[in-house]
């Protein structure tokens, strides 16, 4: 497994066959928005502290290219607050917001070749 960030680790560990998060538990994106969170927060993009979020940099690193439209949710937001960006993911949870950066992340996988698609679009983790 290359060196990947906690959002690629986190889907690779919780998405199905198909590439996708279970619909059935709120939780899993919820927490896939944290961990692009704290990958961001590592990458001095932006600060946690408390319940605020401080942003740093609009300017992403070539590495965390596929956090863009999470980064652009955040700068979007009048309260850059935890809990208003949860509220922003949670409205709308597995629809536009929350489809695209699952589909960003999951992009960012296979360009790492930690996961490849078969016959049938269906996903399966390589392991070196």
């Amino acid at each position: 497994m290359n060196n990947l960030s906690l959002s690629q680790q986190y889907l690779l560990f919780t998405m199905n066959r198909q590439g996708k998060i279970s619909s059935l538990n709120y939780y899993v994106g919820m927490c896939l928005v944290m961990a692009g969170l704290l990958d961001l927060q590592k990458a001095n993009v932006l600060e946690l502290n408390n319940k605020e979020v401080i942003l740093l940099s609009n300017e992403l690193p070539e590495d965390l290219q596929y956090l863009d439209c999470l980064l652009e949710k955040i700068t979007g937001l009048k309260k850059k607050r935890i809990e208003a960006i949860a509220n922003a993911y949670g409205t709308t949870f597995f629809e536009k917001d929350i489809k695209q950066l699952v589909s960003q992340i999951r992009d960012s996988l296979i360009e790492a070749e930690e996961v490849s698609i078969k016959k049938g679009f269906a996903f399966t983790c390589l392991y070196r």
